[in-house]
């Protein structure tokens, strides 16, 4: 046990940003009485996008699943005063230091990025409190219901598991769903898998057009807003869908900005990835540079494979990240690189990091309350194991 004094900011609140918090949290009680942990998050309540699509349909499970960030960090609603959550927004990334947008300054012994990717194209998940989330939601549940022809643009898990949920809430509407790849969701899933949820959603009455890319129509309203006329849209290929409502969920990209004020050691090598705007790794999850052994980048945010982006995965890449920072404390990195860098370079040597391990991939889509397709430990399962573990 140490009582120094170690601080670590976790910036981001999803699901690997809150497995490092608690991570995190368990290893001061255990072992780092002195370790203050801070969460940094742009929204006020835990939002899981995976969550998002049921409560577009579903009001009483949108009031559920808005969990305030200011309860992670206290026992028996008292408090824990030496772990802190603030709300804010990152706006640069500097060696020792991080500064939001609101202006403060937060200094680190070891970061965690884990801000993610960021989805415009639905509105709820921008919002950051709970009363702004109520609104959308009942926005967009209003739409839904008003409109009798559906369009959902993007096959990805998002929009497999929304036309999921219209269609077993909503039985009697016309549901489409385009995807510009010949099968639905990930290319990294394998094709058997993919074609399960297409048969399931075929026999729920959802309209599948794959291999057909739609085109954005000009001055269609935003995603969620029911036109007063009928929407006309346009594949790459010539075929014209109608529709009362287009939805768009043709995924996330990550918003990494704020890396742009922390140099590279070699300029010739930046620390994001310019064509997926995602932060290089090394196989510990540390950034890819030499400088900034200290710094992790974890889920989204980061260059691994999209088959790593999976809840299960970006959870497990968070455990590895704080194994890691606990390697480099018990070896006193923190302290020795105030002493020199070449006292901290010999500790973390010493340190003996561990490689993240890629797995078979773990994988639940629901298809509204009933039904979906799950895949783990390179096993298939259907509809009632999908059911109970969702």
């Amino acid at each position: 046990m140490s009582a120094r004094e170690i601080n670590i900011v976790v910036v981001g609140g999803s699901w690997s940003g809150v497995k490092a918090i608690r991570t995190l949290v368990n290893l001061a009680q255990s072992d780092y009485p002195n370790l203050r942990v801070t969460l940094v998050e742009r929204r006020a309540h835990y939002f899981h996008i995976t969550g998002a699509i049921r409560g577009m349909v579903d009001p009483s499970y949108a009031q559920r699943m808005c969990i305030p960030y200011d309860r992670m960090f206290s026992t028996g609603g008292i408090p824990n005063t030496n772990h802190a959550y603030i709300q804010g927004t990152l706006a640069q990334v500097h060696s020792r230091f991080i500064d939001l947008e609101s202006g403060q300054r937060i200094f680190f012994d070891y970061l965690i990025i884990a801000t993610g990717s960021q989805y415009h194209s639905l509105p709820v998940v921008q919002s950051t409190h709970y009363h702004e989330a109520q609104e959308l939601f009942a926005s967009m549940r209003a739409s839904v219901q008003r409109a009798n022809r559906i369009l959902v643009v993007g096959g990805g898990a998002v929009g497999v598991g929304l036309c999921g949920e219209i269609a077993d809430h909503y039985p009697d509407k016309k549901l489409t769903i385009a995807h510009n790849r010949m099968h639905l969701l990930n290319g990294d899933l394998a094709d058997s898998f993919a074609s399960s949820a297409e048969t399931k959603l075929s026999r729920m009455g959802v309209r599948l057009m794959l291999g057909e890319a739609v085109l954005p129509a000009p001055n269609s309203p935003k995603n969620f807003v029911t036109p007063d006329a009928p929407q006309v849209f346009t594949t790459k290929s010539g075929k014209s869908i109608e529709c009362d409502l287009a939805i768009w969920t043709t995924g996330g990209r990550p918003e990494t900005r704020y890396m742009s004020t922390l140099a590279p050691s070699n300029w010739e090598r930046p620390l994001v990835d310019a064509v997926r705007n995602r932060i290089r790794v090394r196989p510990t999850l540390q950034l890819d540079d030499d400088l900034y052994p200290h710094i992790f980048a974890i889920g989204d945010c980061n260059t691994l494979p999209d088959s790593e982006k999976y809840v299960a995965k970006a959870c497990a890449q968070a455990k590895l990240a704080v194994i890691n920072i606990h390697l480099m404390m018990d070896e006193g990195y923190d302290s020795r690189v105030r002493l020199s860098a070449q006292a901290g370079q010999e500790a973390l040597a010493r340190a003996h990091l561990l490689p993240y391990f890629y797995t078979r991939n773990s994988v639940v889509v629901p298809l509204g309350k009933k039904r979906g397709v799950t895949e783990a430990w390179g096993l298939r399962f259907g509809d009632i194991a999908t059911r109970t573990k969702k």
